[in-house]
C-alpha cells in the first residue's frame, strides 16, 4: 500500500521549496529536510518526498530505499508535525546499517522537526 496522492510530493518545484527555505537534518543513511508550515496555511497534510540519486546504487537498490523510507513515513508519520513538507536524500551508506539502525535515525530527525522554529 503506497502514501496517498495528496501525501506525496511530485513536482521539483516542491522539492526545491523544501530544500531551500526548511531546516536539515543529517544522518549517516540519510540527510531529512523538513519545512514545518503555518497550522493556518491551506494544507492541512504532511508531504513526503524521496531523493535516490545513482550514486545510491542501480534501480533496484534506489527502488529498495525508496520503499524503505516510504513505509518509515506511513509507520511513524504521527511523530512528525501535522503541516509540514518533509524531503529524505538517500545516502548510499544506508545499505550497511539496518532497518532497525535506519528507523532509529528517522525518530530522531522526527524528533528533530517537532522541536519548532525556536531552535
Amino acid at each position: 500500500m503506497g502514501l496517498p496522492c495528496h501525501q506525496r510530493m511530485q513536482h521539483t518545484a516542491e522539492f526545491q521549496a523544501v530544500r531551500a527555505q526548511g531546516k536539515t537534518f543529517r544522518c549517516s543513511s540519510f540527510i531529512f529536510n523538513y519545512w514545518a508550515q503555518p497550522a493556518h496555511s491551506s494544507e492541512h497534510v504532511r508531504r513526503f518526498g524521496i531523493i535516490a540519486s545513482r550514486k545510491v546504487g542501480n534501480a533496484v537498490i534506489r527502488n529498495r530505499a525508496k520503499r524503505i523510507f516510504r513505509e518509515l513515513f506511513r509507520k511513524h508519520q504521527d511523530a512528525l508535525p501535522k503541516h509540514g513538507s518533509f524531503v529524505i536524500i538517500v545516502r548510499s551508506h544506508y545499505r550497511s546499517k539496518t532497518f532497525a539502525a535506519i528507523e532509529a535515525s528517522f525518530l530522531k530527525a522526527c524528533q528533530e522537526a517537532n522541536k519548532g522554529p525556536s531552535s
